[in-house]
C-alpha cells in the first residue's frame, strides 16, 4: 500500500456503506480487472445507504422493491426498513440524506436485515484532508440545495474509525442518490497505459499518490460523468 497519507489522521471519513462484492462487468478489461470488485459505485453494484430510505425521500413499492431485492432483503420488509432508519438516526440526527456515520450503526442494520447475506462487505470511505475543501466546493456548485451521503459525512470532520483494513483507492465521482467509479467507463485501460498502474485483487489502486495523479488526469481529459473525480480510500471492517 502506498505510504502517502496512509495515517487515519490524514483522512476525513465519508461514512460507512454495505456494498455487494461485484462481479467484473463484460465491458471491463478481463486482463486488467479482477473477477471480484469492491466499490460503492451504484453503477456497478448494490450499495446501502443510497438515498432511500430517508425521511422526505419516499418511493413507491415498485421503486423500492428492486433496491431491497438487490440487497438481499425481502421486499415485504420495506416498512420495517423505513421504521428502523427512523429509530436509528445518524449522528448528528440532522444529517440528510440518511448515512451510516459509524461502523456500529452499519453493523446494527446488517445484523437486523442482512445477517445471512455473505455477498456484502462493510466498507468505510475516506478522503485526504487536503482534498476535502475542493470536494465540498464542488458539491455546493453541483448540487445546489441538495446533498449526498458522502457530503454529509465529510462535513462532520471525523477521522475514519480504527480497525479497518485498507483495501485501496477508488477514483470515485459523487452524485445525488448515485455514485460512480472510473471502472464504469473502462478507464482501467488508460490507468495501465498512461500510468503503468495495475489494479489490486479488489479492483482498487494501491498507491494513494498514483490514484490522485490519475484522478487529476481524468478531470483534465474531462472523462466520465460531470463530477469531481477524487481518490477515495476504502477500508473494510468486520460485520460483527
Amino acid at each position: 500500500m502506498g505510504s502517502e497519507g496512509s495515517s487515519p489522521q490524514d483522512f476525513i471519513s465519508g461514512g460507512y456503506f454495505l456494498t455487494k462484492v461485484a462481479n467484473r462487468k463484460p465491458y471491463m478489461a478481463a486482463e486488467l480487472v479482477p473477477e471480484k470488485i469492491v466499490t460503492i459505485s451504484t453503477c456497478i453494484t448494490a450499495v446501502f445507504p443510497n438515498g432511500w430510505p430517508t425521511p422526505g425521500f419516499e418511493l413507491s413499492p415498485k421503486d423500492h422493491e428492486p433496491r431491497l431485492q438487490a440487497l438481499g432483503i425481502h421486499p415485504g420488509r420495506a416498512e420495517e426498513v423505513v421504521s428502523w432508519v427512523a429509530a436509528h438516526p445518524p449522528e448528528p440526527a440532522t444529517i440528510w440524506p440518511y448515512a451510516f456515520t459509524s461502523v456500529d450503526l452499519a453493523r446494527q442494520f446488517a445484523k437486523t436485515f442482512m445477517e445471512f447475506n455473505g455477498d456484502f462487505v462493510l466498507v468505510g470511505v475516506a478522503l485526504r484532508k487536503d482534498l476535502v475543501g475542493a470536494f465540498l466546493r464542488e458539491a455546493r456548485e453541483q448540487y445546489g440545495g441538495n446533498t449526498s451521503e458522502l457530503v454529509e459525512a465529510i462535513k462532520q470532520d471525523r477521522n475514519p474509525e480504527p480497525k479497518g483494513k485498507i483495501l485501496g483507492y477508488d477514483i470515485h465521482g459523487d452524485g445525488i442518490a448515485e455514485s460512480h467509479s472510473f471502472l464504469c467507463h473502462g478507464l482501467e485501460t488508460d490507468l495501465n497505459k498512461e500510468f503503468s498502474v495495475n489494479l489490486n485483487p479488489h479492483g482498487l489502486i494501491d498507491d494513494g499518490g498514483g490514484a490522485l495523479r490519475f484522478s487529476d488526469w481524468i478531470m483534465e481529459k474531462d472523462l466520465g460523468e460531470h463530477c469531481l473525480w477524487l481518490p477515495w480510500r476504502l477500508d473494510r471492517y468486520e460485520l460483527s
